[in-house]
Formats: structure tokens, sequence, C-alpha cells
């Protein structure tokens, strides 16, 4: 099953273009996960009763971006104010970047939404993680966005989940700015075996090309027992890939699953897995956090020869 609502529809994101070839690439992987990292929470003072809350609604003290902002937000789980801005930009709205931290710590005042921050030893990340807060699931269902990713328990996810949504979010935008012909995109789609009780795949982002081809992303991130996680996880795409047809999977080309790892050495112990889990080679890419952006994304998918050069696979533009 498909996560699925009208922020979705590719449509949506059709309003608006970003040059990536413009972009600035990270020096850094911002989505790895550091030793001795924790989420923080903004201190940011809330309103004190729902009925304020209700009230700015009623006034229209909240605006058509700001609702925007929440369901976004509510689609993705976690998100970073860039990724919102760039969100906003290809759906059409003129707003500037620095405008959308205001208008988030306005939505958190009010309950909407929650921020936080990754710190080691007290020094903050220099971006916010912007997730959903009780009221904003309220809104958020008025606007016909289902599959909420509002939980009572968000507080106490880790920082590799977090930052594991998050690298979906940039999988998943960097492919809405490509201009590459994207047909659909889906979040976590369910792929089972309807034969095996309990045999499921679910990639952190499915991407649908007009062409056919279907492009399974499987984030790994460096949480603790990653290895073994991931081999499980392969485990269960071997068999879901040789009995696919068995499957609900509703792609017309065989599906193709793509190792997102946080740097190029980590791709290389992802792949390094990969190689004993009984996947053929054309079946599973590599790729890394800082391959989605800027001109880096047209280059993205790679394998490792036998010397351990990467070798990349472009894309037509």
């Amino acid at each position: 099953m498909k996560r699925y609502s009208v922020y979705h529809d590719m449509e949506l994101y059709r309003k608006g273009r970003i040059d990536m070839s413009e972009e600035k690439i990270p020096e850094h992987p911002i989505f790895a996960v550091r030793e001795g990292e924790y989420r923080t929470f903004s201190d940011e003072e809330k309103v004190s009763s729902i009925f304020q809350t209700l009230q700015s609604i009623e006034k229209g003290q909240i605006s058509e971006t700001e609702i925007q902002i929440i369901c976004l937000v509510a689609c993705n789980g976690y998100m970073t104010t860039r990724q919102i801005f760039e969100f906003l930009t290809l759906m059409g709205y003129e707003v500037k970047q620095e405008k959308i931290l205001n208008m988030i710590k306005k939505l958190s005042r009010n309950r909407f939404l929650l921020i936080s921050y990754f710190s080691i030893e007290e020094r903050k990340t220099s971006y916010v993680v912007v997730s959903l807060d009780r009221y904003g699931e309220q809104v958020a269902r008025q606007r016909r966005v289902e599959y909420l990713s509002f939980s009572p328990f968000e507080r106490i996810d880790e920082v590799w989940i977090v930052k594991r949504a998050l690298a979906c979010v940039q999988i998943r935008l960097a492919w809405l700015k490509s201009g590459l012909p994207v047909a659909e995109t889906a979040q976590r789609p369910v792929i089972k075996n309807e034969e095996v009780p309990g045999m499921v795949v679910r990639p952190g982002v499915m991407i649908r090309l007009e062409s056919g081809e279907t492009l399974l992303y499987e984030v790994v991130r460096s949480q603790p027992f990653w290895k073994k996680m991931l081999a499980d996880k392969l485990a269960r795409y071997e068999t879901v890939f040789r009995n696919i047809a068995r499957t609900d999977y509703e792609g017309a080309e065989e599906p193709v699953l793509i190792l997102c790892a946080e740097n190029e050495m980590h791709a290389a112990g992802a792949g390094e897995i990969a190689e004993k889990s009984g996947l053929k080679e054309d079946e599973v890419f590599l790729t890394d956090d800082l391959q989605f952006f800027g001109k880096n994304f047209y280059r993205s998918l790679y394998h490792f020869d036998r010397n351990g050069k990467r070798q990349c696979f472009e894309f037509a533009v």
C-alpha cells in the first residue's frame, strides 16, 4: 500500500523550478549520524490553551503558506527549513527562506509544529528539524493529508531515525528538482509477498519514472547493529525480487534497489553486504547523501569496481 495524499501529486510541484546547477553542495553529509549526538527541543514559549490556537485560525492569523508548511511536514515526518523552502518554491510559492523560520516559530508557539536540534556537547547543528505537533495533525487532516506522521512518541525518536527520514525527504526533493521524467513518488510503500505471511519490504522512498523504471531507495544510517539490520533487509529484498510476480508490486518493470549511505566509505561497506545477499549486480546500486545536491545528482548512482574505484551511472538529462 502506498502512502498517498494530495501532497504526493506530481503536478503540485511543477508550478515552480529550482536550478540544481546553481545549488551549493555541502562539504559534509549533514544527515550522517555522529557519535555522542542527541536531540534537544526548542524552548519556544507555547500558547496557554487550545482556544487561543483555534482562535488564531478563525481570525485568519495562520496564513495559507503556513498551512502548506504544516501539511508538508505532516506528509514527510521530519523536514529542515531548507527542505520546506524548496518544496514551497516547487509549489509556486514566492517566499524567502529567512521568513520560513519565523513562520515555523510562530506555528511552534501555537503547537502546530515542533522544533528540535541535533546537539553534541551542548553545541547545536546549524539547522533546525521540524516535525508535527498535536494541533498540526488536525489542520493537516482538514487538508486531506492521509497517513500522518504525528506520534505522541515523536520526542523520543533516536537521532538515526530522524536523520534517515530527513535523507528520504532529500531524495524525493532531488528528483522533483532534477527535471528528469518522474511519474510518481511514494514514501515507505509496502511490497508484500502474497504467499508468504510477513514477507514484506518497505523502502524509504519509491521513484517511478515515466519510462517505467522503478527505483526503491533504502536509506542506511550508521546506527548500532546497522550491518546486521541491512543484511536482514537485503535477505527480504532478495526473496521478494525472486518472486516479484507473486507480490502486490505494481510496476511495469522489475524494480532496482538503491542503498543510500552516509558517505562513500559507508556506501562501500553497504556494497560488501549487498554482494553477499544473493541480489544480482544490476539489481542494486549505491549512493550517498552528498549525491542529492547540485550537479552531483546526475551521477548519483554507482558501483565499485574490483580496484575499489567508483563507477557512476549517468542520467540522460
